[in-house]
């Protein structure tokens, strides 16, 4: 009899652990779940950001390219003006004495 109680006692003792280490864990796995989501907002943070840079960058393309034709109007501009400006030089000494 004496050695059927220490049984029950050493399983009581081992179900006790079990469900000490079940509850450890539980609560491990509720602390993983918690910072899985923190690292799927902060990616999806991560992404937002992402995006916004990229239509900046995009953004910096075109008005770049606008300049560039804006600097490349400038320059015929230029020298069609320099043009006209050597054909009136030539225009005026027909007519100098």
């Amino acid at each position: 009899m004496k050695v059927g109680t220490e049984k029950v006692q050493t399983g009581m003792e081992y179900a006790n652990r079990a469900g000490n280490s079940l509850s450890s864990i539980m609560d491990s796995s509720q602390e993983v779940l918690v910072q899985i989501s923190q690292i799927a907002a902060l990616t999806e943070e991560q992404s937002v950001t992402t995006r916004k840079i990229s239509q900046n960058m995009l953004s910096i393309s075109q008005v770049t390219g606008e300049s560039a034709k804006g600097i490349q109007e400038l320059s015929n501009f230029a020298d069609n003006l320099n043009g006209i400006t050597k054909n009136l030089s030539e225009l005026i000494s027909r007519f100098s004495f």
